[in-house]
């Protein structure tokens, strides 16, 4: 052990000292890591740290404690990753990441970033007033439904659904279905609703409710007109405001698992 760590380990309040100065930069690092936060908000928090040292709170050479701390909380944060047992932390609408029973128990469902890019998604239609209709299967087999579209088969991206319900684009018409972590297939057209409805409800209204009448999906909507968000499930649709959108949206899917 370096000379100069073991004269600074003389009190248990040194100990807890630099105990807690690990704590401090390995939550950083995974911060950084996990959260995808921006270039700018990572630099401020090492400065923060930084600052701390240069201000004379830790009572050792700048340079020696700094590369120690940050090569342990390194450690920590590779060992405790390499197992698994981390999960996304500090967010509000965290749901636990799932294991795939179709893809093999290596692979995982992380339903933070699904639900965050489809929030971004949402929230870009919303504002521009694109309609969009994106449908998550979640027991039932959507596969039949499925046939009338154009299979995709590609990740779950924000970006890959505004291009879709792009207006005049190919496949803007009709809806996406998501299936775990993937959109499988687009412009797939739904049997609407016969139901006589309270209210005015467009074609991806109707279409929505179709859907989840006879499956246990779960359906978002965007309407082209006023640019509102519904959820539709179980033969019912209820409007949700973008700031709920991920609960009311985690809440759902979660529903029956």
């Amino acid at each position: 052990m370096p000379t100069f760590l073991i004269a600074y380990l003389e009190t248990p309040a040194q100990i807890a000292d630099l105990i807690l100065s690990i704590v401090f930069l390995a939550g950083i690092i995974f911060l950084a890591v996990k959260c995808k936060f921006s270039i700018f908000t990572i630099a401020s928090l090492f400065a923060l740290f930084i600052l701390k040292v240069v201000l004379g709170l830790f009572a050792m050479e700048l340079s020696s404690y700094f590369v120690l701390i940050f090569t342990i909380s390194v450690l920590i944060i590779a060992s405790i990753s390499h197992i698994g047992t981390i999960r996304v932390l500090f967010s509000r609408n965290f749901k636990p990441a799932l294991v795939s029973k179709k893809s093999g128990p290596d692979k995982l469902i992380n339903r933070d970033a699904l639900y965050n890019e489809i929030y971004e998604a949402v929230l870009a239609c919303s504002r521009q007033k694109i309609g969009a209709l994106i449908t998550f299967e979640k027991h039932d087999d959507l596969t039949n439904v499925m046939k009338n579209g154009t299979v995709i088969n590609a990740p779950v991206k924000s970006e890959l659904l505004m291009t879709i319900f792009y207006p005049g684009t190919r496949l803007h018409d009709g809806a996406v279905i998501i299936k775990e972590n993937m959109i499988y297939a687009a412009s797939v057209y739904y049997t609407p609703t016969t139901r006589a409805l309270t209210g005015k409800y467009g074609s991806r209204h109707r279409a929505a409710i179709g859907i989840s009448e006879m499956s246990d999906s779960i359906t978002v909507v965007v309407s082209e007109e006023t640019g509102r968000v519904s959820i539709a499930k179980g033969g019912e649709i209820e409007p949700v405001s973008l700031d709920d959108f991920v609960t009311t949206l985690s809440d759902s899917i979660a529903e029956g698992e």
